[in-house]
């Protein structure tokens, strides 16, 4: 269920969209099934300046109840590892459904492959469950401003991992000297979308995917896209 929040304790909650909109206010969910973890969470996003707690709720059932009928967010800080559920699937959910929303993974695992399979999602940040208040506010305004965020000890696993080059395939997600972002890109190039369409999926702007295209071409030594399907497939970047 949706956890039940007081006045007293989150009155923020009952500030209509419009104005959220007006005030600038950030609506930020929980997806979290530790009650009071969940809860703590709550109480600390009410107590940061221009942030707003849409919901607290304990399952992807719930969030996705939410979601559908009409909850408004713009930031979802999602469990990696749900009760029965996967958050990596949850925040792949997301994307597909609301791509407007960011992800950002919240969990104690600082596992490298739960990271990237996490990016890898849609997620754009990663943050650690032992983390400041000051650490939930960067996280947040930095994916906001359309940057990837990655909590110090997260980033730190993710570097050794990768370079480490023990694996040309890291959790399931060919890397083949491209960064994750671009690997998205590319996959989506090869799936037909456009800038546009690729910008607005990965909540991006058109300017910033051309720069991520114009780079990923450069790096192929490619001159089209047409070429750049056929370098993806040869380097199982892609699976046509």
């Amino acid at each position: 269920m949706i956890t039940t929040l007081t006045e007293n304790r989150f009155n923020m909650m009952k500030k209509s969209p419009k104005i959220f909109q007006r005030n600038g206010r950030v609506k930020i969910m929980i997806v979290e099934d530790h009650e009071m973890f969940r809860d703590g969470m709550g109480i600390i996003i009410s107590q940061i300046e221009n942030f707003e707690l849409a919901a607290a709720v304990g399952s992807g059932k719930d969030m996705k109840r939410f979601l559908k009928d009409g909850g408004e967010t713009q930031v979802v800080l999602m469990d990696v590892k749900l009760k029965g559920e996967d958050g990596i699937e949850l925040t792949e959910w997301i994307k597909d459904n609301y791509p407007d929303i960011l992800v950002v993974a919240l969990t104690m695992n600082e596992d490298p492959n739960i990271i990237l399979r996490m990016l890898s999602a849609g997620a754009s940040g990663y943050l650690l469950k032992n983390a400041t208040k000051n650490d939930l506010k960067e996280a947040v305004d930095t994916v906001l401003n359309g940057n990837e965020y990655y909590s110090p000890e997260a980033a730190f696993q993710v570097i050794n991992k990768i370079s480490a080059k023990e694996k040309s395939n890291i959790a399931g997600v060919e890397l083949g000297g491209f960064s994750l972002r671009e690997v998205q890109i590319i996959r989506m190039v090869c799936d037909g979308k456009n800038n546009s369409e690729i910008a607005d999926k990965l909540c991006l702007s058109t300017r910033t995917v051309e720069k991520h295209r114009y780079n990923i071409m450069k790096k192929m030594e490619v001159k089209s896209a047409a070429e750049m399907v056929v370098y993806a497939i040869k380097n199982n970047l892609y699976n046509a």
